[in-house]
């Protein structure tokens, strides 16, 4: 984790979103992946170092049933999407093209700048401030 901001959000439902894309990363990327979590200016990422979504899946990960695994049951990121969105957030799904350090704020001393170099393979931004200035303000569920 390379941030102490804070979200206001369901614990129950959090918990359960970060729970569905730490399992992905670890089905998908096996026991050696690393997870990052980041802020960034509107809001926050979950990047993984893993092999990644293929582009042309990227419209339809989020959709019930869609599996990257012949034995997925193809919930998980559906859910992940429907806690977002249940909060009033959009999630969008980056290959590769995770936020670069100037985009990312790291706002606990001693941590080295997060950076896309540490998390190459899938990439999920959350989306909870459009404006970017709100993160103070929000009182979201």
């Amino acid at each position: 984790v390379r941030t102490d901001a804070t979200v206001e959000a369901d614990s129950a439902r959090l918990g359960r979103l970060f729970e569905n894309l730490f399992r992905n990363a670890g089905e998908h990327g096996g026991r050696a992946c690393t997870v990052t979590v980041a802020d960034t200016p509107v809001g926050f990422a979950v990047c993984d170092d893993g092999p990644g979504i293929d582009p042309a899946d990227r419209d339809t990960v989020f959709e019930p049933g869609f599996s990257g695994t012949a034995d997925g049951t193809g919930l998980g990121l559906y859910v992940v999407e429907t806690i977002a969105s249940a909060h009033g957030w959009t999630v969008s799904v980056a290959d590769g093209d995770a936020p670069d350090a100037d985009d990312v704020s790291d706002v606990s001393e001693g941590l080295e700048p997060w950076s896309a170099a540490t998390a190459p393979g899938a990439c999920f931004e959350f989306t909870l401030f459009p404006g970017g200035s709100e993160r103070a303000e929000s009182t979201r569920p």
